[in-house]
């Protein structure tokens, strides 16, 4: 009796366990389509008119012809001191580190493509373009034009920047509206990835905004609309529905992951026609034979490790990654209902560290705890950053246009009230006031108490913890212009630091690179030439 209940169990205890773990996720799936949460593709799909699907085809087939270009070698906002950094394009000569001077070469490449980019700037003021994508192949969803969007914004970048630096604001601004429409109108497309990238191109249309508020030839109106432009940005809606379908995109994921190995082996991806089973087993005795603590891992991990993640496991490991997303997509409505971020991602890293608890072991097969250090908690703290940058930058504007009319910074923001702000943007991480100080009559600190929320005095100085990025520092001030000596010893800086590479043979590769300058097309052929002279 007691061999015939040991086999019982033994043979019991999995079923048992298998259909608890799989009624566990199934009942939550079911309490959250009860909640009015969207569970299904055909749900969470964007409505897109022929319009802006043509718009978006003739955007990325413009950008494709378009040798690829990057807005980093224009140094954008870089340090100079802690609250400053160097106005590029006010730099008679630049080097990039790479290049002796960026504006030699980017003088032909802008002149070569200022068709191209004539016909991006006409799309994006005529129409908001949006790709028809098929969001029922999942992670397998193949996103090209997200390459083409990085690099036009680029593109309208280093336009604006080179305009700026010839004098001429008016082509200057017409670059920059192009930019920021492409950050303000590439907004349907229901994916994390998709939403990380538009964050990215905002990072450096914000940045090339930063260039152009240093302009002393810029008309109030032009300033107007620059400062509505990013006051209709939406980061929020997006976020939500980018959420929303990774979960849905997550359960296929599991779904053809139990089916077969071949998809977790290539990280949720299907990898085409799986391999048979023989031809899997040699491959693992070999790997046995040539490295045996090794090989015997491989082994384990593929057969009782799999059979155990699929029967068991994966609906664990399902669950804990719903209860996440869940977690972030909360958190997201919650930021958009009262506008503030900082009590928002205290409560979701609390949320994530109970979800750790409550499954200890999900994602450790897979490779990567799935509550842990989670991706989606960060996807919400990038879009508190950029919400942050994006209300400095508001109010830097609305300043500015202040500065324009009156010859003069006011005392206190409410002097903004209501002729360049209906009402004064608030900071995202604890929802008072920005704070802002006049220090001359031509110059302010204006700043957000940044990730951790402590109001520092306009503390500028980077911290520890964190990247050294001014968004990261103590506080995140606004910088100021960098001092005539600042700017001079960085200037400085960047050409000793060409001349070393230079000497060593190394510029001119690093800079073909960083420009794309490799395939030999016309225009490619030109930009080189134009940097060598």
């Amino acid at each position: 009796m007691v061999g015939a209940s040991l086999i019982v169990l033994g043979v019991g205890w999995p079923i048992v366990a298998h259909y608890r773990a799989k009624a566990s996720l199934e009942s939550y799936k079911a309490r959250l389509r009860a909640e009015g949460e969207k569970m299904a593709i055909a749900e969470l799909v964007p409505s897109l008119s022929s319009a802006d699907i043509s718009a978006a085809n003739t955007l990325e087939r413009t950008a494709g012809r378009m040798p690829s270009i990057s807005s980093n070698s224009l140094t954008l906002m870089r340090p100079t001191s802690p609250g400053r950094a160097l106005v590029a394009w006010e730099q008679g000569t630049l080097s990039n580190g790479d290049v002796s001077n960026v504006w030699a070469g980017l003088k032909t490449p802008l002149e070569d493509n200022a068709g191209n980019l004539a016909e991006i700037r006409a799309v994006l003021q005529a129409w908001s373009p949006a790709f028809n994508l098929n969001y029922e192949l999942g992670f397998n969803l193949f996103l090209p034009q997200l390459t083409r969007l990085k690099s036009t914004s680029q593109w309208l970048s280093a336009a604006t920047l080179f305009e700026l630096h010839e004098g001429r604001s008016t082509n200057a601004i017409e670059n920059l509206a192009a930019l920021t429409a492409l950050a303000r109108k590439t907004d349907r497309e229901a994916l994390m990835i998709s939403e990380l990238v538009r964050i990215a191109i905002a990072a450096i249309g914000m940045a090339t905004s930063w260039e152009t508020l240093q302009c002393s030839d810029l008309r109030e109106e032009a300033l107007m609309e620059l400062q509505k432009s990013w006051e209709s940005v939406d980061f929020l809606t997006q976020a939500e529905s980018a959420l929303a379908m990774e979960r849905v995109m997550g359960a296929k994921t599991f779904v053809s992951g139990r089916q077969s190995y071949s998809v977790i082996a290539n990280g949720g991806f299907s990898s085409g026609t799986p391999g048979s089973a023989l031809a899997e087993l040699t491959q693992l005795g070999k790997a046995v034979l040539d490295n045996p603590k090794e090989g015997l891992q491989s082994l384990a991990h593929r057969y009782p490790g799999y059979w155990r993640w699929k029967l068991w496991q994966s609906y664990d490991d399902e669950l804990a990654s719903n209860e996440a997303i869940q977690a972030s997509l909360e958190a997201v409505r919650t930021a958009r209902k009262g506008h503030v971020f900082g009590p928002v991602l205290k409560e979701l890293d609390k949320r994530m560290d109970d979800i750790r608890k409550s499954h200890p072991l999900a994602g450790h097969w897979l490779g990567y705890p799935i509550a842990n250090d989670s991706g989606n908690a960060k996807f919400v703290a990038r879009i508190a950053r950029i919400e942050m940058e994006r209300a400095l930058l508001i109010t830097a504007a609305a300043l500015k246009r202040y500065q324009v009319k009156y010859r003069a910074y006011p005392n206190e923001l409410a002097a903004l009230t209501p002729e360049f702000v209906k009402t004064l943007p608030q900071d995202p991480m604890d929802g008072q006031p920005l704070r802002y100080r006049l220090r001359s009559e031509d110059s302010f600190l204006l700043y957000s108490v940044g990730d951790d929320g402590q109001d520092n005095g306009g503390n500028a100085t980077p911290d520890p913890s964190a990247p050294k990025q001014w968004l990261r520092a103590r506080d995140a001030v606004w910088p100021a212009p960098a001092t005539q000596v600042e700017a001079q010893a960085e200037v400085r800086k960047l050409a000793d630091e060409w001349k070393k590479k230079d000497a060593e043979g190394l510029a001119s590769m690093e800079f073909r690179k960083r420009y794309g300058l490799m395939s030999g097309s016309p225009q490619s052929i030109g930009a080189t030439n134009q940097s060598a002279k």
